[in-house]
Protein backbone atom coordinates (compact mmCIF):
# COMPACT_ATOMS: atom_id res chain seq x y z
CA UNK A 1 0.00 0.00 0.00
CA UNK A 2 1.40 3.97 -1.06
CA UNK A 3 1.58 6.41 1.83
CA UNK A 4 -0.79 8.00 -1.01
CA UNK A 5 -3.86 4.98 0.21
CA UNK A 6 -3.35 6.78 3.40
CA UNK A 7 -4.14 10.65 2.35
CA UNK A 8 -7.26 11.25 1.13
CA UNK A 9 -8.37 13.80 -2.22
CA UNK A 10 -9.10 17.29 -1.71
CA UNK A 11 -11.24 19.40 -4.55
CA UNK A 12 -8.29 20.64 -5.80
CA UNK A 13 -6.62 17.89 -6.65
CA UNK A 14 -8.56 15.34 -8.96
CA UNK A 15 -6.20 12.41 -9.80
CA UNK A 16 -2.47 11.44 -8.19
CA UNK A 17 -1.28 12.95 -6.34
CA UNK A 18 -4.58 11.94 -6.70
CA UNK A 19 -3.45 9.42 -4.88
CA UNK A 20 -2.54 12.13 -2.61
CA UNK A 21 -4.19 15.23 -0.78
CA UNK A 22 -4.79 15.47 2.87
CA UNK A 23 -4.07 12.82 5.44
CA UNK A 24 -7.12 10.45 5.86
CA UNK A 25 -7.57 11.54 9.37
CA UNK A 26 -7.14 14.99 9.16
CA UNK A 27 -9.75 17.15 10.12
CA UNK A 28 -10.44 20.90 7.74
CA UNK A 29 -7.31 23.48 7.72
CA UNK A 30 -7.81 26.47 9.36
CA UNK A 31 -7.93 29.40 7.39
CA UNK A 32 -4.93 31.56 8.43
CA UNK A 33 -2.54 29.12 10.34
CA UNK A 34 0.63 29.68 11.76
CA UNK A 35 3.42 27.78 10.26
CA UNK A 36 3.76 24.31 11.71
CA UNK A 37 7.68 22.77 11.99
CA UNK A 38 9.09 19.63 12.62
CA UNK A 39 11.59 18.42 15.02
CA UNK A 40 13.94 15.20 15.38
CA UNK A 41 16.94 14.48 18.07
CA UNK A 42 20.21 14.87 15.99
CA UNK A 43 20.25 16.50 13.20
CA UNK A 44 16.66 18.68 13.26
CA UNK A 45 14.33 18.95 10.11
CA UNK A 46 12.05 21.72 9.81
CA UNK A 47 8.85 22.34 7.73
CA UNK A 48 7.22 25.71 7.45
CA UNK A 49 4.49 26.41 5.98
CA UNK A 50 5.48 29.12 3.65
CA UNK A 51 8.20 26.94 2.09
CA UNK A 52 5.19 25.54 0.19
CA UNK A 53 7.23 22.17 -0.55
CA UNK A 54 11.14 23.45 -0.40
CA UNK A 55 13.63 20.89 0.43
CA UNK A 56 14.59 21.76 3.67
CA UNK A 57 14.38 18.26 5.59
CA UNK A 58 17.86 16.81 6.47
CA UNK A 59 15.83 13.13 7.05
CA UNK A 60 15.70 13.47 10.57
CA UNK A 61 18.31 12.14 13.25
CA UNK A 62 18.73 9.20 15.98
CA UNK A 63 15.47 8.83 17.59
CA UNK A 64 12.60 11.42 17.97
CA UNK A 65 12.56 14.77 19.03
CA UNK A 66 8.94 16.41 20.60
CA UNK A 67 7.22 18.96 18.72
CA UNK A 68 4.41 20.15 20.52
CA UNK A 69 0.84 19.23 19.77
CA UNK A 70 0.99 16.34 17.14
CA UNK A 71 -1.03 13.48 16.52
CA UNK A 72 1.02 10.09 17.22
CA UNK A 73 -1.58 8.09 16.54
CA UNK A 74 -1.31 3.89 15.23
CA UNK A 75 -3.24 3.73 12.62
CA UNK A 76 -5.87 0.79 14.57
CA UNK A 77 -2.14 -1.10 14.45
CA UNK A 78 -1.13 -1.82 18.12
CA UNK A 79 2.47 -0.92 18.31
CA UNK A 80 3.11 0.10 14.71
CA UNK A 81 5.02 3.67 14.43
CA UNK A 82 3.16 5.53 12.36
CA UNK A 83 3.55 9.69 13.32
CA UNK A 84 0.31 12.42 11.76
CA UNK A 85 -0.15 15.99 12.15
CA UNK A 86 -2.75 18.41 10.55
CA UNK A 87 -1.79 21.86 8.91
CA UNK A 88 -0.55 23.82 11.50
CA UNK A 89 0.40 21.43 14.09
CA UNK A 90 4.00 20.86 15.21
CA UNK A 91 5.07 17.31 14.76
CA UNK A 92 7.86 14.81 15.93
CA UNK A 93 9.90 13.53 13.23
CA UNK A 94 12.62 10.14 13.53
CA UNK A 95 15.14 9.67 11.03
CA UNK A 96 18.82 8.58 11.42
CA UNK A 97 20.44 11.22 8.76
CA UNK A 98 21.56 8.73 5.84
CA UNK A 99 23.20 10.20 3.25
CA UNK A 100 21.62 10.30 -0.11
CA UNK A 101 22.64 7.83 -2.67
CA UNK A 102 20.57 9.85 -5.60
CA UNK A 103 19.64 12.76 -6.83
CA UNK A 104 15.90 14.05 -5.42
CA UNK A 105 13.41 12.53 -7.91
CA UNK A 106 11.11 15.59 -9.36
CA UNK A 107 8.17 15.57 -10.60
CA UNK A 108 5.51 17.31 -12.80
CA UNK A 109 1.99 16.94 -12.02
CA UNK A 110 -0.67 19.74 -14.05
CA UNK A 111 -3.87 18.78 -11.76
CA UNK A 112 -1.68 20.61 -8.62
CA UNK A 113 -1.36 23.74 -9.77
CA UNK A 114 -2.60 24.30 -13.47
CA UNK A 115 -5.81 22.50 -13.13
CA UNK A 116 -4.87 20.12 -15.95
CA UNK A 117 -5.22 16.57 -17.18
CA UNK A 118 -1.84 16.37 -18.60
CA UNK A 119 0.67 13.28 -17.53
CA UNK A 120 2.76 13.36 -14.42
CA UNK A 121 6.16 13.33 -15.74
CA UNK A 122 9.86 13.51 -14.11
CA UNK A 123 12.12 16.10 -14.73
CA UNK A 124 15.28 13.78 -13.58
CA UNK A 125 13.75 10.42 -14.61
CA UNK A 126 17.44 9.29 -14.18
CA UNK A 127 16.70 9.70 -10.49
CA UNK A 128 13.81 7.83 -9.99
CA UNK A 129 16.33 4.91 -12.16
CA UNK A 130 18.18 5.23 -9.29
CA UNK A 131 16.17 5.28 -6.81
CA UNK A 132 14.49 2.10 -7.60
CA UNK A 133 17.57 0.58 -8.00
CA UNK A 134 19.23 1.35 -4.70
CA UNK A 135 16.40 0.29 -2.96
CA UNK A 136 16.08 -2.75 -4.73
CA UNK A 137 20.06 -3.29 -3.83
CA UNK A 138 18.82 -2.58 -0.15
CA UNK A 139 21.48 -0.34 0.14
CA UNK A 140 20.94 2.37 2.80
CA UNK A 141 20.31 5.93 2.16
CA UNK A 142 17.82 8.64 2.35
CA UNK A 143 15.51 9.37 -1.56
CA UNK A 144 13.91 12.32 -1.83
CA UNK A 145 10.82 12.67 -4.07
CA UNK A 146 9.71 16.37 -4.70
CA UNK A 147 6.46 16.99 -6.39
CA UNK A 148 6.04 20.64 -7.63
CA UNK A 149 8.29 21.66 -5.17
CA UNK A 150 8.29 25.50 -4.44
CA UNK A 151 4.84 25.94 -5.92
CA UNK A 152 1.57 26.72 -3.78
CA UNK A 153 0.01 23.12 -3.97
CA UNK A 154 3.01 20.32 -3.78
CA UNK A 155 3.70 17.08 -2.42
CA UNK A 156 7.05 15.94 -0.70
CA UNK A 157 8.03 12.43 -0.01
CA UNK A 158 11.34 10.82 1.87
CA UNK A 159 12.18 7.63 1.93
CA UNK A 160 15.18 6.13 4.25
CA UNK A 161 16.63 2.85 3.91
CA UNK A 162 18.06 1.30 7.17
CA UNK A 163 20.89 -0.78 7.34
CA UNK A 164 18.60 -3.28 9.35
CA UNK A 165 16.37 -3.51 6.01
CA UNK A 166 13.76 -1.33 7.44
CA UNK A 167 12.36 1.88 6.23
CA UNK A 168 11.02 5.19 7.13
CA UNK A 169 8.43 6.46 4.92
CA UNK A 170 7.44 10.68 5.36
CA UNK A 171 5.06 12.34 3.40
CA UNK A 172 3.89 16.03 3.05
CA UNK A 173 1.29 17.72 1.53
CA UNK A 174 1.24 21.24 0.86
CA UNK A 175 -1.73 23.08 0.05
CA UNK A 176 -1.47 27.02 0.63
CA UNK A 177 -1.00 27.39 3.42
CA UNK A 178 -1.42 23.85 5.30
CA UNK A 179 0.87 20.93 5.69
CA UNK A 180 -0.18 17.78 6.37
CA UNK A 181 2.03 15.54 7.24
CA UNK A 182 2.56 10.59 7.68
CA UNK A 183 5.44 9.17 8.79
CA UNK A 184 5.15 5.19 8.79
CA UNK A 185 8.54 2.80 9.77
CA UNK A 186 8.20 -0.82 7.65
CA UNK A 187 10.16 -3.39 6.35
CA UNK A 188 11.45 -2.52 3.02
CA UNK A 189 9.70 -5.03 0.06
CA UNK A 190 11.40 -7.28 -1.78
CA UNK A 191 13.92 -6.88 -4.70
CA UNK A 192 11.17 -8.45 -6.77
CA UNK A 193 9.19 -5.18 -6.03
CA UNK A 194 11.55 -2.68 -7.18
CA UNK A 195 12.42 -4.70 -10.36
CA UNK A 196 8.59 -4.20 -11.34
CA UNK A 197 9.43 -0.71 -10.81
CA UNK A 198 11.81 0.06 -13.21
CA UNK A 199 9.87 -2.08 -15.83
CA UNK A 200 6.83 0.36 -15.58
CA UNK A 201 5.33 1.91 -18.55
CA UNK A 202 4.50 5.44 -17.36
CA UNK A 203 6.06 7.70 -15.31
CA UNK A 204 2.37 8.00 -13.03
CA UNK A 205 3.51 4.15 -12.50
CA UNK A 206 7.10 4.64 -11.19
CA UNK A 207 5.96 7.05 -8.83
CA UNK A 208 3.57 5.42 -7.43
CA UNK A 209 6.01 1.94 -7.18
CA UNK A 210 8.52 4.00 -5.42
CA UNK A 211 5.93 5.44 -3.00
CA UNK A 212 5.05 1.50 -1.99
CA UNK A 213 8.50 0.80 -1.08
CA UNK A 214 7.65 0.18 2.35
CA UNK A 215 5.30 -3.14 3.47
CA UNK A 216 2.63 -1.94 5.95
CA UNK A 217 1.95 -5.33 6.70
CA UNK A 218 5.11 -5.67 8.49
CA UNK A 219 5.41 -2.64 10.09
CA UNK A 220 7.93 -1.73 13.13
CA UNK A 221 7.19 -2.19 16.76
CA UNK A 222 10.36 -1.42 18.41
CA UNK A 223 11.85 1.86 20.05
CA UNK A 224 12.02 4.64 17.69
CA UNK A 225 16.14 3.95 17.59
CA UNK A 226 18.38 3.82 14.55
CA UNK A 227 19.83 0.45 13.87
Amino acid sequence: MSPYDSISSTPKVPRVLALGGCLWLMSGCPSDPEPGSSESGQGSSTSEAATEGADTSTGGGEGSGSGGAADTSTGGVPGCHELTSSCSERHSTFGCGLASPCASLEVEDPSLNDFGMGPITFVNADAATCIAQSLRDGEPGLHRILVEPGQQYSRRHELELLSDGSIITRSEVFDDKCIDYLERWEQLRPPAHFEGCLAEATDEAVLACLLDAGDDAQCIEAAAVCP
